[in-house]
């Protein structure tokens, strides 16, 4: 069975600036607590307190996700603003995807994956792990940030991209389409945060 998405995590600087940032972008997140999605926890903690290990640093914010073995067990999550409800997808960026697909595979426990010509896409059992070329990255997310990080971008599901469009224009929000999803304009920690249907 592949493995689980049980959690990202941010580590800032400044985490109670980083998440006020994430609120005005629409997420609920109580004090104290993470972002919670159906499909995994999205934690934002103070550097200081939680140095990164292996991480590499980006503008102080060093990224990273956890894989398990099998889904966590969590509470149903709240209601988001903007109308996220799972993470859809992670996305790396690699110069050569294909190269790394059985290191990829066998880290996540999934032999099938989908090889095309922008990289390749490997299923989670609740999420999807898209590696993706710089080019391809560009197309479909907009550029990258100077400096290459683990994540790059995650994917929202939204149960009605038209009640997320609405919330962003209320809040004055820049967004732009791409390909069928919503893409922010704002980038917190770097990432690139995208929005679809599922």
């Amino acid at each position: 069975m592949p493995k689980s998405l049980t959690a990202v995590t941010v580590l800032m600087d400044h985490p109670g600036a980083a998440r006020a940032h994430w609120m005005r972008l629409g997420f609920a997140l109580p004090a104290g607590g993470a972002i919670q999605l159906d499909s995994a926890a999205l934690c934002i903690l103070d550097r200081a307190q939680n140095p990164p290990k292996d991480a590499q640093d980006h503008d102080g914010a060093p990224l990273s996700f956890t894989l398990a073995d099998a889904p966590a067990h969590r509470q149903p999550p709240a209601a988001h603003p903007n109308g996220a409800r799972a993470l859809a997808a992670l996305v790396t960026i690699e110069e050569n995807p294909a190269e790394l697909g059985a290191a990829l595979g066998h880290a996540v426990a999934q032999r099938e994956m989908r090889a095309t010509s922008t990289g390749i896409e490997l299923k989670l059992e609740n999420t999807r792990w898209e590696v993706l070329t710089p080019t391809a990255f560009a197309r479909i997310y907009g550029e990258a940030g100077p400096a290459r990080q683990p994540l790059e971008a995650l994917v929202f599901t939204v149960r009605d991209m038209l009640a997320t469009r609405n919330h962003f224009a209320a809040q004055h929000i820049a967004f732009e389409d791409r390909m069928g999803r919503l893409i922010l304009a704002d980038r917190p920690a770097g990432l690139v945060l995208a929005f679809e249907a599922p």
